[in-house]
């Protein structure tokens, strides 16, 4: 069945933010195959117009960095794919330009769907470019862009439009931002504020200026330098999906998200093919994405990236893990697990038949194993575990982690530069394959192999990765981060590692730093090496077969 979405009013050129929802809503339960299709042309959705859901998304806002007065996990949503089976969205190589702060398209406990051929810019988003105009070492004059509106109250600045009115100064004091050099094009890196602790701020709304007094050393505020401010807080982010089974995006473009640039969480089987997340011209504006580009947790089945382009993030390309969950209380075969970290919690990732496994966060090895037999949330951090077998007292403190919620992951033809983090954060039990990708200027590591039940708390150990035939180019810190953050060495945490045929542009750092890992092996890599380079690994702990030098 094919549907045309011009014959239910939503046409290029119009606001179409209602009817089209409205569309999507009446194809849940219709269980057929089925491909909408729009017009190519250029639509207009605005915030007012859209639906509202209550969603709780991982790594985004904590409970209590909410305001008093701010209602809690509320989300307007531009495209809202809810309950849907067996459907093809056709964009035909349209453009939205969504208005206002959003999150761009949701997808909630769908299967079988294919979304391609769109792009999405967000109208005047609330992230702000800043540049050196001029600076000495005593003052500094920054400008900023045309097409910002701004407002003076109480001889602040603010930065206004549709759904924000942002101080120039917010978070100031607690938080970094990002900044680019336009003479090294690759160049994009966390900083601080640029007014941080400066004094005498002033402003000319007509000239569009700022002038600071205080300590301006060249290295952090040369001329043209560029300064991204933007509120950090994780309210939205760009696609969301939870527990959808066999979802593929393919030839999406998204010019700018507000922090998780894609997010999935319990969903079975992805794909993600041809996805662009990159400013539209670097020039005018060169943020695409305030936190990761993909982030997926807790997923399920065959996770696909390829033939993908990511450009300009405030964090990293790609981070794939599971949750380390805290055993709260355990009573025969019943046991309550918590979320620990505060910006994850509120939706249950335990499906009846899967198998966990107790972790004892020192060393972060598995000690026994269970199945689940039923699971239900009780409050918002708090998940009660039915098992198959009685659990001692001596669990209690423990990890738990969802053994079959580790999916298989292939990274493959993907393109990516300007990254302030990391490219690759991988901790999934799955078999990984990471080839013929193209790292360029990774501010930290180009992939990083961790694991942790103290700080993030994501799990878990990898078992089965290969590293093969990619190009690393000028990655800032070590290329390659085997650093499981276990606090005793009793025995490997990652295992059977391959790292064979890339090509190495190493800058000043070690090659490699391998941790508490067996059976790595490195063969027939090629390093191209700066002057003076001092090492090429650093091994703790680890069994490693380096064949390369």
């Amino acid at each position: 069945m094919i549907i045309y979405a011009k014959d239910h009013g939503i046409l290029p050129g119009q606001e179409i933010g209602k009817p089209l929802n409205d569309l999507l809503a009446s194809l849940a339960g219709n269980d057929e195959e089925k491909e909408l299709v729009l017009e190519k042309g250029e639509y207009l959705v605005d915030s007012d117009d859209c639906p509202i859901r209550y969603l709780h998304v991982t790594n985004t806002m904590g409970e209590r960095e909410y305001c008093q007065n701010e209602e809690k996990w509320k989300r307007s949503i531009a495209i809202l794919f809810e309950g849907i089976k067996n459907l093809t969205f056709e964009g035909n190589g349209s453009v939205f330009f969504v208005d206002g702060i959003v999150d761009n398209v949701v997808f909630d406990g769908c299967e079988n769907v294919t979304f391609r051929n769109l792009e999405i810019k967000t109208v005047r988003p609330n992230a702000h470019r800043l540049v050196t105009l001029r600076r000495t070492p005593t003052k500094l004059v920054l400008g900023w862009d045309s097409n910002d509106e701004t407002v003076v109250e109480d001889g602040k600045l603010f930065f206004v439009g549709k759904d924000y009115k942002h101080p120039l100064m917010y978070r100031a004091e607690q938080n970094y931002f990002n900044s680019a050099l336009p003479e090294r094009p690759s160049y994009f890196t966390r900083i601080r504020h640029p007014l941080f602790l400066k004094k005498n701020v002033r402003f000319d709304t007509k000239a569009r200026t700022i002038t600071a007094n205080g300590f301006f050393p060249k290295k952090y505020y040369s001329k043209g330098r560029e300064y991204y401010i933007y509120d950090n807080k994780r309210r939205n982010v760009g696609v969301f999906a939870q527990k959808c089974k066999d979802l593929r995006i393919e030839n999406y473009t998204q010019r700018f998200s507000y922090s998780l640039a894609l997010v999935c969480q319990d969903c079975d089987g992805l794909t993600f093919d041809g996805l662009n997340m990159s400013p539209e011209n670097i020039e005018k504006f060169g943020l695409a994405s305030i936190a990761d580009f993909l982030h997926l947790c807790c997923c399920r089945g065959q996770i696909t990236v390829r033939n993908s382009y990511f450009s300009s993030s405030g964090d990293d390309v790609l981070n794939v893990h599971g949750i380390h969950f805290l055993v709260a209380s355990a009573k025969e075969n019943e046991i309550d697990v918590r979320f620990c970290h505060s910006q994850a919690y509120g939706f249950n990732i335990f499906h009846p038949g899967d198998k966990i496994a107790f972790v004892d966060r020192n060393t972060l090895l598995s000690q026994q194993e269970a199945t689940v037999v039923h699971s239900e949330m009780t409050d918002l951090y708090t998940i009660k575990l039915t098992l198959d077998t009685d659990i001692g007292k001596s669990m209690i403190g423990k990890a738990v982690e969802d053994l079959s919620a580790c999916p298989d992951v292939l990274f493959e033809k993907n393109r990516f530069e300007r990254i302030s983090t990391r490219g690759l954060l991988l901790t999934t039990r799955g078999k990984v394959v990471v080839s013929d990708n193209d790292f360029i200027f990774t501010k930290m590591w180009a992939i990083e192999i961790a694991d942790d039940a103290r700080d993030w708390y994501e799990s878990g150990p990898l078992t089965d990765v290969t590293i093969e035939n990619n190009r690393f180019i000028e990655c800032t810190q070590e290329t390659i981060h085997i650093f499981p953050h276990n606090l005793v060495h009793k025995g490997y945490v990652h295992n059977n590692i391959l790292i064979r045929n890339n090509e190495f542009f190493l800058k000043r750092r070690s090659c490699y730093i391998v941790r508490s890992a067996g059976n790595v092996r490195m063969i027939g890599n090629v390093y191209k090496k700066p002057r003076f380079y001092c090492h090429m690994m650093i091994k703790l702990n680890s069994d490693v077969r380096e064949k390369d030098f």
